[in-house]
């Protein structure tokens, strides 16, 4: 039944979120037991897979996820408005010490080009110079960057990673999904962006960078450094203060089969 299922979740791994307006998790009339996550549109596909999974085995369990962005995860999580918030990055000293955050998945962070881009290589100088400055690519036809807003954690692994502490140049287009950033650079010889391995679809090529291309094998060696967790976000108080529906739901994330969903999803398992 299992390997059934898993292999149903790889056969489907482009599944819509499910916006939600509510507040933190309740027995809802019926009996059905309802969970609320908030927070990365990055996570998108691998949260709706875990998600379907549980609920599949679940009957009795609604889980609904709003992808917000990762700041806004982690602004729910503390808040209460969410039983777990969803953060593409790490915590930082600023988020303050009433949330926490647990790895359920590794994300590697590709550059993408069109598919037809002849350009195979770029390195964090020339990405530097073309975010910040707007300074085109050397011998290729690329002259502008296309990256995340400001509230997103692909971007801060990003722009941490590039070396990047100011704003991007006016050139650079600066867009609130991964999905808006592949059909931004789809079709446009110009443009070179960045997402999150899982949303690179065939209208894109994956550009190495300093001489490694995105993988998941690469990730788990080691060789490619542009890459961050997938973090649920817990209030203060952590585990012990999750409904036992929603401490379930974590300990599932973490399970054998949760990580195997993860794998499936496109992204690297943390066990």
């Amino acid at each position: 039944m299992k390997s059934k299922r898993i292999a149903l979740f790889i056969a489907a791994l482009t599944l819509t979120a499910t916006l939600v307006m509510g507040t933190v998790a309740m027995t809802a009339c019926g009996g059905t037991k309802t969970i609320v996550l908030n927070g990365s549109t990055s996570m998108e596909k691998v949260i709706n897979n875990l998600m379907n999974a549980y609920m599949e085995d679940h009957e009795d369990v609604r889980i609904t996820y709003s992808a917000t962005g990762s700041g806004a995860g982690i602004t729910a999580a503390k808040e209460g408005t969410a039983d777990m918030g969803l953060a593409s990055r790490d915590l930082k000293p600023e988020d303050g010490t009433d949330v926490t955050a647990t790895p359920i998945a590794i994300d590697a962070v590709a550059i993408i080009a069109d598919a037809d881009n002849a350009i195979t290589n770029v390195t964090t100088d020339q990405l530097n110079a073309l975010f910040v400055n707007g300074t085109a690519i050397a011998d290729t036809t690329i002259t502008h960057g296309v990256g995340r807003d400001s509230a997103s954690g692909t971007r801060e692994c990003f722009d941490d990673a590039i070396g990047i502490d100011t704003d991007y140049d006016q050139s650079a287009q600066q867009l609130s999904s991964n999905n808006a950033v592949v059909k931004a650079v789809t079709g446009d010889a110009t443009a070179l962006g960045y997402v999150s391995l899982d949303s690179v679809t065939s209208d894109v090529k994956i550009v190495a960078y300093n001489g490694v291309v995105a993988s998941s094998e690469a990730v788990v060696d080691g060789t490619y450094t542009l890459k961050r967790n997938f973090n649920l976000i817990l209030p203060a108080g952590g585990y012990d203060t999750l409904s036992d529906v929603a401490k379930d739901f974590y300990d599932f994330c973490l399970s054998e089969e949760g990580q195997e969903i993860v794998v499936a999803s496109g992204n690297v398992a943390v066990k």
